[in-house]
């Protein structure tokens, strides 16, 4: 099995970083879909949204 490069950031920040800056998309792919195509942003959406932004607080404090 072919091994993979690390990217660019995981070689100068901890994994934490990049992880957390990728989970961002999710939560602007939600707003994208509530603004321009007016779908529902529910409780379930929040819910997610809110476990999603605490990760990624998480992770950032964790390696600060």
């Amino acid at each position: 099995m072919r091994q993979h490069a690390p990217s660019w950031t995981a070689l100068r920040r901890p994994v934490g970083s990049p992880v957390a800056l990728r989970e961002t998309s999710i939560l602007i792919a939600a707003l994208i879909a509530t603004f321009l195509f007016r779908e529902r942003f529910g409780g379930v959406r929040l819910t997610a949204g809110a476990a999603v932004l605490a990760g990624i607080v998480v992770l950032e404090l964790a390696y600060a």
